[in-house]
Order: C-alpha cells, then structure tokens, then sequence
C-alpha cells in the first residue's frame, strides 16, 4: 500500500507515514519524515520564520507555537489555540468526563476498538479472526490464556511494522527482551539445554 505525501507531494510506502484514526487509511497526511523535519525546524527560533495561525475558537491570530499539534490537520496543529483548549476543557470538565463515561458504559470495548485502529489499523473483527485463526491460543507457547491484563499482544516486525500473530504476554516480553534477536533465543536455548541434561545432583562450587 502507498500513499501520497501532502506536504512533499511524494508518493511514498504506508509504513512510512504515522497511524492516526482520523483519517479513513488510519494513515497521517504528512509522511514522517516532512513532519519530523517540520517539527525539528519549527522549534528553532533562530533559523526559522515562526508562522501565524487564526484560532477558530476566539478568532485571535497567534504564532503557532501557540497551538498543539494535531496529526489530523494538513497543516499539524490543532484548530483552537492552546488557552482556548484548556479554557474550553476547565469549563466543561465535567461534562466531558461524563461523556466518556456513558461512551465506555454503551461501549465497553470502545479503548480496545481505538487502540486497534490507532496502532495496528485493525478493526475488532480482524483481531478476532487472527485469533480463530490461531485457536484462540498463543502462536509461540500455544497458551489459552493472554496473562498480563488479560489482552493478547499482537507482534509486529519493529523495522517494517509488518503484523506477525498474537502472542502471550509472556512470549511478547521475551521477544521484546532480545530485540527479536534469533541467534540470542537460540543460544538461551543451547543454554538451557546444556544445564537440564547435567546430573540433578550436581551443583556449583
């Protein structure tokens, strides 16, 4: 999969822009790159012309460092300015926090959903057939239950991002421990080898 980069304008792997649940692809407008150099750029004072942005609440132009970022935007920041935000939030805390009450007591699966498409670009339904697929246990140590919170972890390939299987939380910690590093799992495993086969009578000096 590819997409179009707004910002440079070039057409570039999915795997090279963020995952954002904004957008219909789950994918960023701007590539990572032009927003890491944005981003880089535009808190240097010294080398860079700081712009101006109209905030769409108090209709005030300020500088943009007056304004938080936002991936859903084409321009990276957040339509209302920052005292504007914090402004409308203390004003209606506690309408907020009822509202994402009521939302998680209809949907109780509403944080898992969000965390699906925001990190994975999963919806439910695809988790669930990965985890038929695999009998609803482990693909490593084929466990039937996930441990930890009581969530299966789904593995991905660090450098590509490239989805793998469900994983066990204790498999997943061991992966992330070597760093997905085969040869050290094979010498852990020579290792351990090596100590069951000695005489259980033997001990160290």
């Amino acid at each position: 999969m590819s997409k179009t980069c707004t910002k440079c304008g070039k057409e570039k792997d999915a795997t090279e822009f963020s995952k954002t649940t904004g957008h219909n692809d789950g994918l960023t407008y701007w590539c990572k790159a032009c927003f890491s150099f944005w981003h880089r750029n535009r808190t240097d004072a010294c080398t860079e012309k700081v712009l101006d942005k109209q905030c769409q609440r108090c209709n005030t132009v300020k500088s943009e460092r007056e304004f938080a970022r936002s991936t859903l935007t084409k321009d990276g920041l957040q339509k209302w300015c920052k005292v504007c935000r914090k402004n409308y939030y203390l004003e209606n805390r506690i309408r907020i926090a009822q509202y994402w009450k009521d939302r998680l007591e209809k949907n109780p699966d509403l944080n898992i959903v969000k965390h699906l498409k925001r990190n994975y670009n999963l919806t439910k339904e695809q988790f669930n057939d990965m985890l038929r697929i695999q009998n609803n246990c482990c693909a490593v140590c084929f466990t039937d239950k996930p441990g930890g919170h009581g969530t299966w972890h789904i593995d991905h390939d660090h450098v590509t991002g490239k989805l793998r299987e469900l994983l066990c939380n204790r498999c997943n910690f061991v992966l992330g421990m070597v760093k997905d590093d085969g040869a050290l799992l094979i010498k852990l495993m020579l290792y351990l080898q090596k100590h069951h086969s000695l005489p259980k009578n033997m001990t160290r000096e």
